[in-house]
């Protein structure tokens, strides 16, 4: 394995040959495999184009990140900053660096979207985050090739199965009554972050987060309709007001939390109702607002 990152190093300090000029350029590239890219791409997607496709591309994205962190747990290879004292670490990263999430996640999530709807800009999207996306982590010191090269085999064979297997499983899911889906989704994220291992607060966090708003997907795909295609001028208000309610909401939970003192699960609780708000109120304050088309039926299946 030393050899495979030894020549590996050469890659990783002939792209950083151009290091500061290209660090802007380079952490821009990595953005869209950032968390805080998701945290506004699912939103949009779920608010703006398809609820289905957007709660089933959230369980396929969930598991590509629990794959990977264990993925990078067995394989416990370092990053190359942390191999070799000649590369510069551009940008931060922690855990091992064998498979790349960034290149996995890339893999997983376009390639998904574009199996969804095959348009041919979409395409040209998918193909151009699948170089570049990789490639800014090479440069920023985080990645070796042949971490991509994991993240690459990895993805690809998760989007394949998702491909493969989601139509039976969404029939299978039809069957379960609406109560015990319930259940599911509220018991699944705390017992997924549970097994993982590593676990801090902020994960806590964002497993309840997904509670709520697995609970809100849950109902809003069985009481409240969903108006599509749209014109771009209602998409734009509906993200708007999705996102300023949102972030109003989680302002007052965390002033709450401030002025209470909770720490802990106590204060990873207030965000299972944000999640709640996201999935099941945003779509009802589109009702309300006259964005959704009234009289449509409610999606039942997932």
């Amino acid at each position: 394995m030393d050899a495979i990152l030894d020549s590996g190093i050469v890659w990783v300090l002939w792209l950083q040959q151009f290091h500061p000029a290209l660090d802007e350029v380079m952490v821009l590239l990595t953005l869209p495999g950032e968390a805080l890219f998701y945290v506004v791409l699912f939103p949009a997607l779920y608010w703006c184009v398809d609820r289905r496709l957007t709660l089933r591309l959230a369980v396929l994205f969930m598991l590509s990140l629990y794959l990977n962190t264990w993925a990078k747990v067995l394989a416990a290879q370092p990053r190359p900053f942390e191999y070799d004292p000649r590369v510069q670490m551009v940008r931060g990263a922690t855990g091992g660096g064998l498979p790349s999430g960034h290149t996995q996640n890339t893999v997983v999530v376009w390639g998904y979207l574009f199996a969804w709807e095959r348009r041919t800009w979409l395409l040209v999207v998918f193909l151009l985050l699948l170089v570049l996306v990789p490639l800014s982590r090479v440069y920023l010191g985080v990645h070796f090739p042949i971490d991509l090269l994991g993240g690459y085999l990895l993805g690809a064979l998760l989007l394949w199965l998702a491909l493969r297997y989601e139509e039976p499983a969404a029939a299978l899911t039809e069957r379960i009554p609406l109560g015990w889906r319930l259940v599911a989704v509220m018991v699944a994220p705390p017992l997924v972050l549970w097994s993982m291992p590593h676990v801090h607060d902020r994960t806590l966090d964002g497993a309840l987060l997904l509670s709520g708003a697995g609970v809100g997907m849950v109902l809003a795909q069985r009481y409240l309709p969903q108006s599509l295609p749209a014109p771009l001028w209602r998409l734009g208000l509906r993200l708007l007001l999705g996102l300023s309610t949102s972030l109003v909401l989680f302002g007052a939970l965390e002033a709450l939390s401030a002025a209470t003192g909770w720490t802990g699960l106590t204060h990873a609780l207030l965000y299972a109702p944000l999640g709640l708000w996201m999935a099941l109120g945003v779509p009802w304050l589109f009702q309300r607002a006259g964005l959704m088309a009234r009289g449509e039926r409610a999606i039942a299946d997932a």
